[in-house]
């Protein structure tokens, strides 16, 4: 029997899934006459700000139209079980990576005002929490990939591409619609069992359809998150910000200085952990996050009228996709 140990492709497909600047996707932000439905050009009106020292019980209005850590975890998990079933029918051992813990504050959410919790500023400063386990759990995949022989890579992604492509890379718009042949005198499923089990969850387009699955809604999320910034209110807020950080011996004009230093070294200096703990202290005193999440939200719900329509469609593709997943976990 052969002996699989991958978790390489599910790790790539829902990483995309979740971010569209990690890759291409099908999806476009502009209607057929070429006007961005992403933007919203005037300021956003803000009904009420919040005192708010971090993001814990933060909500977005596009949160609904995303993926959240859980529900990655979910794809995830049912993809896994989906490829395994099938590596087993070709007499291969499928074994995917175990899955990461899920944390407190949604990873989409914990560094997006910057650092605004004053026990992880003291831990790790700038530094992400984790960084060095996700790369370690990154490398591991990219070696269970490297050990596979080509019959398996032939079962799991359905191509005979070189050792070092990536598997799916090959099928970034047109799903594989036909088996690319036999193997045991069986037919291997169009794309491979990474092929057959996108096709499971996401639909006839596959991975492929995954791979877009949010694109829209985070196309709009990062142009109000970049509007957020240059608004008028959230600069205000920078420079009393920026007022306060001077009296604590920090010269920074504004967050985005702050948030450009590289804080490159292998682990947080003393100055790293005292400039974010100032920081922190600072962003508190004159509610930072308070402000700049709600103009942030105001311009999220601005888009969000703006394109109820096809935010709608790409919701119920995503709801489908969880609930295939959901009913794939419940039957193991």
């Amino acid at each position: 029997m052969y002996r699989v140990r991958a978790g390489w492709l599910t790790v790539l497909t829902v990483t995309c899934v979740a971010t569209v600047s990690a890759c291409s996707s099908p999806g476009s932000g502009e209607d057929t006459d070429g006007n961005d439905r992403t933007s919203v050009s005037t300021p956003a009106p803000v009904r009420s700000v919040p005192l708010r020292r971090d993001v814990r019980g933060l909500t977005l209005p596009l949160d609904a139209y995303q993926l959240n850590d859980s529900q990655r975890a979910q794809l995830t998990r049912a993809t896994d079980l989906l490829i395994s079933k099938c590596m087993k029918r070709f007499g291969m051992r499928y074994e995917f990576l175990r899955q990461e813990p899920l944390t407190s504050i949604d990873s989409s959410k914990a560094r997006l005002y910057g650092v605004t919790d004053e026990r992880t500023a003291a831990l790790h400063g700038y530094h992400a929490p984790g960084a060095k386990a996700k790369e370690a759990r990154k490398l591991q995949a990219d070696a269970i990939h490297a050990a596979m022989s080509p019959t398996e890579l032939f079962v799991f992604g359905g191509t005979r591409g070189e050792r070092g492509q990536r598997i799916g890379s090959g099928q970034k718009n047109t799903p594989p619609t036909a088996s690319p042949g036999k193997v045991g005198g069986q037919d291997v499923p169009p794309g491979g069992c990474s092929g057959e089990a996108g096709r499971a969850i996401y639909g006839a387009r596959g991975i492929i359809g995954g791979v877009g699955l949010t694109s829209f809604a985070d196309q709009i999320a990062s142009d109000s998150y970049s509007r957020s910034l240059a608004d008028d209110r959230v600069r205000g807020v920078f420079g009393k910000w920026s007022v306060c950080m001077k009296k604590k011996g920090y010269n920074y004009p504004d967050l985005k200085s702050l948030m450009a230093e590289p804080w490159a070294t292998p682990a947080p200096t003393r100055k790293e952990i005292a400039t974010a703990m100032a920081d922190v202290a600072c962003k508190a005193e004159v509610n930072v996050v308070g402000v700049w999440s709600a103009v942030h939200a105001a311009y999220q719900q601005a888009a969000l009228e703006k394109n109820q329509v096809s935010l709608g469609k790409a919701k119920k593709d995503l709801d489908l996709a969880l609930r295939n997943a959901s009913q794939i976990i419940t039957a193991g």
